[in-house]
């Protein structure tokens, strides 16, 4: 989960360097406008982007959240 736009970069940056050939992450991606800016950098760095709606216990409520498995 990203909270600032400027961290993007770095992330995807760090992902493929820790991510082992075949490999998967995941990101909770709760529709923060950082996402697409790291999700289009992820995918040129060659990765795909599978996205599953979970839902998720916050407290008291319910938040409704992308899942993103992004794999090389």
């Amino acid at each position: 989960m990203l909270y600032e736009r400027r961290n993007a970069a770095a992330l995807a940056d760090l992902v493929p360097k820790l991510c082992a050939p075949g490999g998967e992450a995941l990101f909770a991606d709760p529709r923060r406008d950082e996402a697409p800016v790291f999700l289009g950098a992820m995918e040129a760095n060659g990765f795909e982007d599978a996205v599953e709606a979970v839902t998720v216990e916050q407290g008291t409520r319910n938040v409704r959240v992308l899942l993103h498995h992004l794999r090389r």
